[in-house]
């Protein structure tokens, strides 16, 4: 604001005024320096917020991420997305006899009861195994395939019935004929003289066929009970077809003649070549410690050198004849013969308990072998289970046939010849 003054002339005030325009242009353009000075900070610092707030943003999202997949884990099979909870069988304080928990053994008894056509089975074995165990089994057209979660609960009990299946390599079949390299022969090293050539060897293999045979077993309980006790009927069940065909195996392994009976497995009784066999008396009463030192003296010793041998008889065998020698050879004490024993051996070596070898005389019959089944021998196992249920075999009993059905082949592959003894000898009568 301008202070006039009455004697101020004209161009004193032009003057006056052209300045004070200055001053105030000066100040306006002051006063638009500060405000966008101060627009700028703004900006900027929204622009930080912005940014602070998308890295929050993300990790926010990352925590979501690994919340999710921790719940997954938790969860398990439980299906997450659908909000689902996992399928589980009712609680049970029932004693198994066969299998290792009730989960399995109701499951198996569901399997059952879905191979007879039960819906809500066969929901139940879809829900809790997979829409593939479900819709891989077709009673009609002969049989409902057990889902592999149970079916490695019948494998296991197999192997813990049977010996042959314990104590050989078992290989997985993925089709009904399998091929396996065998070695035969390896390199030959020859002394070079001097000037001397090299003569060439080869390493060479043969192969070993499995062919997958077809074998069976077949029982029946009652159908009021199938509905009442799944879990019992499940446990029993299992147990009932992994001990069948566990002896199956067995018998096969040891004894098969290459029979349809045995489907065509040829076993260790008429595998084992002649340079294999110690033949001692014709009454196993007469054998001495003599017999079975002369067996182990038969083993060649890469046998010893790529595994650990054992001795296979049966437990009547052991307890009559064997513990006779070595009672009757001294060295025990009282104390020592009121303990027994605690882990059956012989030599040193351990003694497994076959139930399908000879129990009592027989002429020309081997009573022990010994030597290493997962070198002599291979076993292919071409799965799952097979289960399939009939209401008209027993129908005037009220009874449910339940069948169950497997397939495996046994080769005994290194047992010897006439010149040279395999992967495993024998002990037997003579003639």
């Amino acid at each position: 604001m301008l202070d006039l003054d009455p004697d101020t002339t004209l161009g004193e005030l032009m003057a006056a005024m052209a300045a004070a325009k200055g001053e105030h242009e000066d100040e306006a353009e002051k006063k638009r320096e500060e405000v966008e000075e101060k627009m700028k900070e703004d900006e900027e610092k929204g622009s930080h917020y912005e940014d602070e707030k998308m890295a929050h943003d993300k990790d926010e999202d990352k925590k979501s991420i690994i919340n999710l997949a921790s719940e997954i884990a938790k969860k398990g099979r439980a299906r997450v997305a659908g909000g689902l909870p996992r399928i589980e069988a009712p609680r049970s304080n029932i004693r198994l006899k066969n299998l290792k928990d009730h989960e399995t053994a109701y499951g198996m008894g569901q399997t059952i009861l879905a191979a007879m056509g039960n819906k809500s089975a066969g929901q139940w074995i879809t829900d809790r195994y997979g829409r593939k165990a479900q819709s891989e089994g077709n009673n009609s057209l002969g049989g409902f395939l057990v889902p592999e979660e149970l079916d490695e609960a019948i494998i296991d009990l197999r192997a813990e019935h049977g010996k042959f299946r314990a104590n050989t390599r078992v290989l997985n079949m993925s089709r009904d004929v399998l091929q396996i390299n065998r070695r035969v022969s390896g390199l030959t090293a020859v002394a070079i003289g001097e000037n001397g050539s090299f003569t060439e060897s080869d390493k060479v293999f043969d192969q070993v066929q499995l062919t997958a045979n077809k074998f069976g077993t077949l029982t029946k309980v009652s159908s009021e009970l199938l509905a009442d006790a799944i879990i019992n009927i499940g446990d029993d069940i299992a147990g009932e077809i992994a001990y069948s065909f566990a002896q199956k195996e067995d018998d096969c392994g040891f004894n098969g003649d290459g029979s349809s009976t045995f489907g065509g497995i040829v076993g260790l009784k008429n595998a084992i070549g002649s340079a294999g066999k110690r033949v001692g008396p014709n009454n196993i009463a007469n054998f001495d410690l003599e017999d079975f030192t002369a067996t182990v003296g038969l083993l060649p010793e890469f046998a010893y050198a790529r595994a650990t041998p054992k001795f296979y008889m049966s437990t009547q065998f052991y307890h009559t004849i064997v513990l006779d020698l070595l009672v009757d050879a001294g060295g025990n004490t009282n104390l020592t013969l009121a303990n027994g024993v605690n882990a059956p051996s012989l030599f040193g070596y351990e003694v497994v308990f076959v139930d399908v070898m000879a129990k009592t005389n027989a002429a020309s019959t081997p009573f022990a072998y010994f030597g290493s089944l997962d070198l002599s021998s291979t076993m292919g196992d071409r799965r799952p289970t097979e289960v399939a249920t009939s209401t008209d075999f027993a129908f005037n009993q009220d009874q449910t046939a339940i069948r169950g059905t497997t397939r495996f082949d046994i080769v005994n592959h290194d047992c010897g010849d006439s010149s040279d003894a395999g992967a495993i000898v024998a002990l037997e009568t003579g003639a």
